[in-house]
């Protein structure tokens, strides 16, 4: 981790995410200035349900039930250890209980069929608690450093954001080649959080310093927005407080006029936004005191949520209401099984 706040200093820009205005000469005419720097470390995905497998490998054949969010890559790479066609391998997917991420990785899977064929019977591999906290692939560590200025009005007018993180291993690596596009993670999209920001700065800047590690990384969850999210919303939480406001009017202020902003060829209604927002807040009771809002985008959803807490003399935090809305795009539904012809 101190390597990661360190990298908050790296000099220059690093690549590419957002640049609307100019953040910096905004900055430094802003009159005043507030910052905050958030830190997250490595999360596993520690499921209900650890990695699991049953395998039955015959002599021209096989078939596997599994838990799995890859099931076509797992049944390739299967017929691909047995040396069979892809037509001879039965693949069953289960129900799953929990680790949304950690299972688009069938490393497991492989590990049964291995077994079941070297014994030449059904097997069921199920790891241990401590085999799955330690050999995952975890939620990246990252760090995030937000600067915020505000005119003498202490309204807000410009936003610069840096963030450290590391690329998901399970992927691979980026190329040297694409080291060398400055645009290589702007492209992507990335990083979830920063690059689709929302809220109408005025002078808007935001960038990505890649550090990566030996700390095996894949996706967790809600992928690249728990770091990010957390320190964009927790922020604006600051610079309401900074500005005498109510965060949630905050917020929808920093959405108007509630238009359509284009980011590359992604588009974030700020509208539906303003409405997720309004409809959680009506639900929560907002006007009852101690309260948090947060939202962001998230597969073409817009999600907010709302806690109403009360902090206890032994200064637990204790929640008493959870409220939830979301404005939902398209859905999927998965298949359950792929079966051999």
């Amino acid at each position: 981790m101190s390597k990661s706040v360190a990298a908050l200093e790296t000099p220059g820009k690093g690549f590419f995410v957002r640049d609307d205005g100019n953040a910096l000469s905004a900055l430094q005419a802003a009159t005043h200035t507030i910052q905050a720097i958030y830190q997250c470390p490595f999360q596993a995905h520690a499921p209900l349900e650890t990695m699991n497998c049953i395998a039955d490998v015959r002599a021209d054949s096989a078939r596997i039930w599994v838990p799995t969010q890859c099931p076509e890559e797992a049944r390739a790479e299967a017929a691909k250890m047995l040396g069979m066609p892809l037509e001879a391998v039965e693949l069953q997917v289960t129900l799953i209980g929990g680790a949304f991420g950690r299972r688009l990785f069938a490393d497991y899977v492989y590990e049964a069929v291995e077994l079941s064929r070297s014994i030449a019977k059904p097997v069921q591999v199920i790891w241990t608690r401590t085999d799955d906290m330690q050999c995952g692939y975890f939620h990246p560590s990252g760090v995030e450093r937000i600067v915020a200025g505000f005119d003498a009005t202490r309204k807000p007018i410009a936003w610069a954001q840096r963030s450290i993180f590391s690329d998901l291993s399970m992927y691979g690596f980026p190329s040297a080649e694409d080291r060398r596009d400055p645009l290589h993670y702007f492209n992507d999209g990335m990083p979830w959080g920063s690059f689709d920001n929302p809220y109408n700065f005025p002078h808007l800047s935001a960038d990505l310093v890649p550090l990566n590690s030996p700390v095996p990384t894949g996706p967790w969850r809600a992928v690249f927005y728990p770091t990010t999210v957390f320190a964009r919303e927790s922020f604006l939480d600051e610079m309401a407080h900074y500005a005498g406001q109510d965060p949630l009017d905050f917020r929808i202020r920093l959405l108007q006029p509630g238009n359509v902003l284009q980011v590359s060829d992604q588009k974030i209604d700020r509208s539906r936004l303003i409405r997720v927002l309004q409809v959680v807040a009506d639900k929560s009771g907002w006007n009852t005191p101690l309260r948090h809002t947060a939202d962001h985008l998230h597969g073409g959803e817009w999600r907010a949520t709302c806690t109403t807490r009360i902090v206890s003399w032994l200064k637990w935090l204790r929640y008493r209401w959870t409220g939830g809305a979301a404005k939902c795009g398209s859905t999927a539904w998965c298949a359950l099984s792929i079966v051999g012809s």
